[in-house]
Parts: structure tokens; C-alpha cells; sequence
């Protein structure tokens, strides 16, 4: 395949495509270490067999910039010696001889190429999987799929409860709990079952500070999301936050992506909590959980947030979620059932 050319030399925002950092593998690391720059480090250490020592740390904290861009937008390490500038980068956009997924949200030029090719937003995701065959409304109710969670441990459930009647519409309504020895959350999800965004959640929260009611309640016209906290029967607190389009829901969404048949590598679309991600496949890759291995779709936000594995066959299980904020944690498939 012919590569189009990208001349970063010229570009004027060359900073743009270091703002999330990079994977470095853990060997040149060290040796980019022993340059002895200033406020130079790497971060998140982590086992992945497709670097050549089978380690990857990362040059950013979290979605931070790179630690070695300097003040002038430029690379340190480069500016040092080119030939220990980690090869992910060297390479960037491309990756593997390939246009990297991520180039179209860093890559100043290759983001302006793409604008044209923009796919469609979420409603019209959903008539595409409508016409392919597959009814959100009605697909999978009944389901029950327990997680383990890692590393503080406890258990989650996510059950389908299907078509329900919320305010004298059809919703279809999923129960989400979650236990640890932190806290107990139940949360009762209604969304609307063709475009999968929320009406309304319910949360009943018990914690060592003790019971808490939170309600969400969405409006899809206006773009807004009203929190509500009670306390007693009584409501303590209301604060509405304002999006820029739909809101959707963190729990929907690995549900969601399973409804998106053999979707191409680079798929993605905008996602509201009402913060903006963009959700984009990068790859499919095998993953082996409690004895088994899984063929999954990985999913990742751009800025990193989380990560969604969903198993590539019927019934299309989220087998795995990993959230990356301030309380990292993963959930893992335990039990799959279905009524």
C-alpha cells in the first residue's frame, strides 16, 4: 500500500502530535534515560509482547503532553540525538506501514485530509445496524453477565431488563450494580432503545459515609443532564451540565459498540459524559480471560479514559472494560446468562 507523504517538517503545530504521549519500549527507554534530560522520565510500565523487549512504559502521565516536548514544541530526545528518539515515534502517523488510527486526532495534516471522510454520527450508526438486521430494542434482553473488578475486588452485574414504560414512553431499562468493600451502587439505566441515549439514571449509593440517591435526568433537545442528590427523601442539591450535542451513558456504551457489526479498524464515533471522547477502534486482538481466549474488538478514547474489549462472535460480550481515571480499575467477564 502507498503511503501518503506527510511533511512534518512543515508543519507549524508539530507539538499537536505529542499532546497524549507515546509507548516506548522499555529498552530504548533506558537508553534515552542515560541522556540525563531534564524532567525527562517514563510512566505505566506494562507487559505487551508486541515490543521487542515485552515491556512498554509511557512518556506522559495519563492524557498529559509528552514529558520531552520542550517549550518550543519540539522534541528533546530528537534535538540530542535522532537515533534514540523512540522508533513509535520516528514512525508517527503511520504505524506498522500503516496510517496509525490515532493520526486523525493528533496529525494536524492527516486529520485535515480526513475531515471529508468523516463517518456518520450515532443515530445514523444505529439505522446502519437496523438495516443489517439487528434491533436494539429487542436484542439480548434477559442478559445477565457478571464482572470480577481488579485490582480492589468485588463483583459487578449488568442485567437486561428489557421495554419498559418510563413517563408514558418505552424505555428499555438495565440494571448495573456494584460491590466492593468501598461502597454498593445500584444504578437503574432508561434510555431510549433506537438511539441508545438516556432518559434517565437511578443510583442508590451505600458507602461507609452512608446512603445516597443521585438522579440523572437527560435532555436529548437541550443537551443537558440535571443532578439531582437526595438524601432522606429530600433533595439536597440540583445541578444541571450543559454538552455540545446527545448525552450518552458510561454502562450503555460497551452495549452499544457490540451492536456495530465487523466495524473496520479506525471506527469511531463522538461520545458525551457530557466530556468529549472520541471512541475508536484499533484493533483486533486475542485476549485470554479466566482459562479462555477471546477474539476481540479493542476500543480506546482519545483522550485515554478507557478501554473496551468485545468478543468478536454471537453473542458479542464486552469481555473485558478498563477504566483509566483517577481510580483505575478492569472489569472482567466472569458469567455470561441469558433467560
Amino acid at each position: 500500500m502507498k503511503k501518503k507523504k506527510v511533511e512534518c517538517h512543515k508543519c507549524k503545530a508539530q507539538e499537536k502530535c505529542c499532546r497524549l504521549g507515546a509507548w516506548v519500549d522499555l529498552e530504548e527507554a533506558k537508553k534515552i534515560l542515560a541522556l540525563g534530560i531534564k524532567g525527562g522520565d517514563f510512566f505505566h510500565l506494562e507487559k505487551d509482547d508486541n515490543f521487542p523487549s515485552g515491556y512498554k512504559v509511557g512518556t506522559s502521565i495519563e492524557d498529559e503532553p509528552c514529558v520531552f516536548i520542550t517549550r518550543d514544541g519540539l522534541c528533546a530526545i530528537h534535538k540530542i540525538d535522532y537515533n534514540l528518539k523512540p522508533s513509535t515515534c520516528k514512525e508517527f502517523p503511520y504505524e506498522d506501514g500503516r496510517l496509525a488510527p490515532i493520526a486523525k486526532y493528533l496529525c494536524v495534516t492527516v486529520k485535515a485530509r480526513s475531515k471529508k471522510k468523516k463517518l456518520k454520527r450515532l443515530s445514523m450508526l444505529l439505522m446502519l445496524a437496523f438495516c443489517l438486521g439487528i434491533s436494539a430494542a429487542g436484542a439480548y434482553a434477559g442478559e445477565r453477565i457478571l464482572y470480577s473488578i481488579k485490582p480492589i475486588g468485588g463483583q459487578a452485574e449488568y442485567s437486561d431488563q428489557g421495554i419498559v414504560q418510563l413517563d408514558g414512553k418505552e424505555a428499555k431499562l438495565v440494571i448495573f450494580k456494584t460491590s466492593t468493600f468501598i461502597l454498593g451502587d445500584t444504578e437503574k439505566i432508561y434510555y431510549d432503545p433506537a438511539t441508545f441515549l438516556p432518559f434517565k439514571v437511578e443510583r442508590f449509593v451505600q458507602s461507609w459515609l452512608g446512603k445516597e440517591h443521585i438522579v440523572e435526568e437527560y435532555d436529548q433537545q437541550k443537551y443537558t443532564m440535571t443532578l439531582k442528590k437526595f438524601k432522606d427523601g429530600k433533595l439536597i442539591s440540583s445541578e444541571v451540565f450543559p454538552a455540545d450535542g446527545p448525552i450518552h451513558n458510561a454502562v450503555t456504551l460497551p452495549f452499544y459498540l457490540r451492536l456495530i457489526r465487523q466495524p473496520p479498524i479506525g471506527w469511531h464515533f463522538k461520545f458525551r459524559l457530557p466530556n468529549v471522547f472520541e471512541v475508536v477502534l484499533d484493533s483486533v486482538v486475542r485476549l485470554r480471560i479466566e482459562g479462555r481466549t477471546y477474539r476481540a474488538y479493542h476500543f480506546a478514547s482519545v483522550p485515554k479514559n478507557f478501554e473496551i474489549w468485545i468478543d468478536s462472535v454471537e453473542p458479542f460480550i464486552p469481555i473485558k472494560i478498563k477504566g483509566m481515571g483517577g481510580l483505575s480499575y478492569t472489569l472482567s467477564l466472569d458469567e455470561y446468562s441469558r433467560e
